[in-house]
């Protein structure tokens, strides 16, 4: 991956911004109406807070005086979806329309709300002044009046196993600065290559953009290439599990020193994860107290208890996922310890291959020390223990 553009980095396309500082809205992955199973009981909540999210990326683009805002894919999690969410959708949009001046908006549908005969982006609402909507499925362009901006992009299709994003791009060369719209991930020898739309970072380097704007992944990511500023901006609000990063948009400047871009935060939700030492935490109480102080309605938290157990832990992880997961958007506790000795030279592990003779001895090592009174020797040979058999029994150790 190529590192990150500097900021002010210079543009590529044949003009060199002869014109003042613009500044555009770069935003995708919306996925209004979306949410799923794993946000559990509150998959309402969660489909409001991306609303409130898109919400406030029309704030911004108001509040921030862009001269364009560009939806790169997915602002719908469906290619149909339901008719308060596209009501909330042409609300949103309308202020963009009403704004002094009016701030024309491009959009482009993604892997998500892909493009066929019935999809949503054929509704006669959608044919509201200054919304430039990529309705075809082939590479399509659109440029103001003014000449200052031409933004192109390819919307995927509906059904198709393989797309390409930046097939048949060509930058306006009236136009004074040129942005592609790019909706697909980027091509990872051995990691990517399965996904349904690619780009690769040649094409972001051959295309004689001034900008490449993308989605799809929803994290932001640097993939500028050979001085053309290509970026993922992420998702306005945390809309997966496993998505690292909050919520947020990139505003855009284009100008004669170049481009920079500035990631704006929009979305409430953050996500993090904590390992708990169970030797520091040797208990369901001490653990109910450290998970308890992160309390935080906003954190989707992940939570591993690993380490080695000491003698006498217990811990219910049903009981306190029940007694805890109010306290936060989403909570996940996971026990990932090795168990106390004595737990495992009682399990099955011992009764089988060459476990008996490996625990014997480790036993026997630990009754020594402990007639010596080597309290170290005893801790080292019970740590060995447990991870001998751990490891017989096929479980994950992390030292």
């Amino acid at each position: 991956m190529d590192g990150p553009a500097a900021e002010g980095a210079g543009a590529s396309a044949a003009n060199a911004f002869p014109m003042a500082q613009l500044k555009i809205l770069h935003m995708a992955d919306v996925h209004l109406g979306g949410s799923g199973p794993a946000f559990g009981a509150r998959v309402g909540e969660h489909q409001r807070r991306i609303e409130a999210a898109f919400v406030r990326c029309m704030d911004l683009a108001l509040s921030q005086q862009v001269v364009a805002v560009c939806i790169v894919g997915d602002l719908f999690d469906s290619p149909r979806p339901s008719e308060r969410t596209i009501q909330v959708a042409l609300r949103e949009l309308a202020r963009l329309a009403g704004a002094s001046p009016p701030i024309p908006c491009f959009l482009m549908p993604g892997n998500h709300d892909c493009l066929d005969k019935a999809c949503v982006y054929h509704r006669p609402e959608l044919q509201m002044e200054g919304l430039r909507v990529f309705r075809k499925a082939e590479p399509e362009s659109f440029r103001l009046e003014d000449g200052s901006l031409a933004v192109h992009g390819n919307p995927q299709p509906c059904g198709v196993t393989r797309h390409e994003p930046m097939k048949g791009l060509h930058p306006d060369p009236s136009a004074r600065v040129n942005i592609a719209l790019a909706h697909g991930g980027i091509l990872l020898p051995g990691i990517t290559e399965e996904e349904t739309a690619l780009l690769t970072r040649d094409e972001i380097a051959g295309c004689g953009m001034d900008y490449v704007a993308l989605g799809h992944w929803h994290d932001p990511t640097d993939y500028t290439c050979e001085g053309v500023v290509a970026r993922f901006c992420g998702s306005p609000e945390i809309v997966s599990i496993g998505q690292k990063q909050a919520g947020g948009a990139l505003l855009v400047s284009l100008g004669p020193a170049g481009v920079s871009t500035s990631r704006e935060p929009t979305g409430a939700l953050r996500y993090d994860s904590v390992t708990l030492d169970p030797e520091v935490h040797p208990g369901e109480e001490a653990i109910e107290e450290a998970v308890s102080a992160l309390t935080d309605d906003n954190l989707m938290l992940d939570v591993t208890i690993s380490g080695f157990a000491p003698e006498g832990f217990t811990c219910d992880m049903a009981r306190l996922q029940e007694h805890l997961e109010s306290g936060f958007f989403r909570l996940r506790l996971r026990d990932d310890t090795v168990p106390p000795a004595e737990e495992l030279a009682s399990g099955g592990a011992t009764r089988r291959m060459i476990a008996p003779k490996a625990v014997g001895i480790l036993r026997e090592r630990m009754e020594l020390a402990r007639q010596a009174g080597d309290a170290d020797a005893e801790r080292i040979a019970r740590r060995a223990l447990q991870l001998t058999v751990a490891l017989f029994e096929g479980r994950e150790v992390l030292q």
